[in-house]
């Protein structure tokens, strides 16, 4: 920067970094003429915490690569192709991100639905691609490197020059051919967890969140099994290792709450009038009930569990080190509590399944077509693969974790619905559960305990539905999105 250069000053577009210790958001905006809506400065500010978040992610799967401890400084480096380092990886990230805020400053709005068709855009909020390749974890294409197909149409609808007569058809032209090519596009609010558009989802990737799920489950499964101290360095405190085991145990987060979106789903348009093709269309049945079991599987005793070696190594804060909010927190403190992180996990997919909006498009959209799965129907699967399930020969105390949630969820949904008809379903659901735990049973210790407090919650929210028993709350996941704060809505986060 020259020494007499202002960066506020309007004859300069600048790209200021900012230095934070705490996540934060990074912004493109540009600065307009209001008198010919002339772009004239762009002010882009990154900021320098999200590579931290990077680098978390990186180490979590470091163990998963293959380094072996050597006694440097950085042990879990060794091992490593020379071009997939900490620093490689997270820079792949930053040349994205940095495309990101300069698209908004020339205009461009995010887009969200641009890894359905293969990493379109470097306006969407990109997931790192993690893979299982001939039994070993691959980093190689992490992040898409360079501009996508969106990218190019949009620069080029926003800049061609046309002349003013052939305005009109050359930029239909382009709309078309954006069309014919199947390039779709979806912002801002619409990337929502209670929305209906599973591929419209931030931090994913892949054309199928049914099929990508499974996917990002056995990748998690990889990570999970080989997870040891290998993802921090010598010398550090083993209490680190809390915050990269989160990136590792809820590796599938965000592809869960997209696959979830596919249960009650439509997929939609912007559309206008002429415009070819329908507006909305409803995601098949089949599709619909498979995303339901591929998620409900994500609840199994087995997913949920951390092995008990990795268990033995979660060590508590140190002194002179701050608790860290990108680690998990624990009512077992100062141990780990592996029952409290699958309850957060199981509540994050149960209460996704079961948010208002969804229940209500279930109910809509079974009017419509009886072939479509009923609310009622999604419930009972829900009970099913929870209380109905045979107990596990171990860790029994994660399905009862599991089936605490759906009774929560369950009269949290009665409790807060506007709709007749999802109150009425949520509160068959908690009858169904109810009569189940009064039903004679051998049980005892405690099961039995568990069983008696579900029933006798159940009877004082049905009783009393306006003072129902407080509702104990999961512990709050560490956040996982590299992108900080809740952003302001103006500009758009980024």
């Amino acid at each position: 920067m020259p020494a007499d250069m202002d960066p506020l000053d309007a004859r300069y577009n600048v790209i200021q970094w900012v230095h934070r210790t705490e996540p934060d958001y990074s912004i493109g905006p540009s600065f307009v003429d209001p008198r010919s809506g002339e772009i004239i400065k762009a002010a882009v500010r990154m900021e320098s915490h999200r590579s931290v978040t990077d680098n978390d992610i990186y180490a979590g799967a470091a163990p998963a690569l293959g380094g072996e401890e050597t006694g440097e400084l950085d042990p879990w480096l060794v091992g490593l192709a020379a071009d997939m380092t900490p620093e490689s990886f997270a820079m792949a990230r930053r040349r994205q991100h940095m495309a990101h805020e300069i698209g908004h400053t020339l205009g461009l709005a995010h887009n969200f639905i641009t890894q359905a068709y293969g990493r379109g855009s470097v306006m969407d909020y990109p997931a790192p691609l993690i893979k299982l390749a001939n039994g070993k974890l691959d980093l190689s294409d992490a992040y898409r490197n360079g501009p996508g197909a969106w990218d190019t149409l949009a620069i080029r609808w926003d800049y061609t020059e046309i002349a003013p007569a052939d305005e009109a058809r050359g930029l239909e032209a382009i709309a078309q051919e954006g069309i014919a090519r199947g390039l779709k596009f979806i912002t801002n609010p619409d990337e929502g967890s209670s929305n209906s558009y599973p591929e419209a989802t931030t931090w994913v990737n892949g054309s199928d969140m049914t099929t990508e799920l499974q996917r990002v489950m056995a990748v998690r499964r990889f990570l999970l099994d080989h997870f040891d101290e290998r993802a921090i360095a010598s010398g550090e405190p083993m209490a680190l290792l809390n915050r990269r085991f989160a990136t590792v145990y809820l590796h599938h987060r965000f592809t869960l709450g997209a696959a979830i979106k596919a249960v009650g789903g439509m997929e939609y348009r912007y559309a206008v009038r002429g415009d070819s093709g329908a507006p909305t269309h409803l995601i098949p049945p089949a599709a619909q009930r498979r995303a339901l079991e591929t998620v409900l599987d994500a609840l199994s005793p087995r997913e949920l569990a951390v092995p008990e070696r990795v268990l033995r190594m979660l060590a508590p804060r140190p002194f002179g080190y701050q608790d860290d909010s990108r680690g998990f927190g624990s009512a077992a403190a100062p141990a780990f509590d592996q029952l409290g992180i699958a309850r957060t996990l199981a509540a994050n997919v149960v209460g996704g399944l079961l948010e208002p909006q969804r229940a209500a498009r279930l109910v809509a959209f079974t009017d419509r077509d009886p072939r479509e799965p009923s609310l009622t129907e999604v419930i009972g699967r829900i009970i099913d693969r929870t209380w109905g399930a045979p107990a596990p020969a171990e860790h029994a105390a994660l399905q009862r974790v599991v089936q605490r949630v759906v009774v929560d969820e369950l009269i949290e949904l009665a409790r807060s619905s506007a709709a007749p008809d999802v109150r009425g379903a949520a509160e068959w659901g908690l009858r169904r559960i109810g009569r189940q735990v009064a039903a004679p049973s051998r049980a005892t210790g405690d099961v039995l305990a568990h069983r008696q407090l579900v029933s006798a919650d159940i009877d004082r929210f049905l009783s009393r539905r306006d003072t129902p028993t407080k509702r104990p709350e999961p512990l709050t996941a560490p956040p996982g999105a590299p992108i900080g704060q809740e952003p302001p809505t103006d500009p758009p986060p980024s």
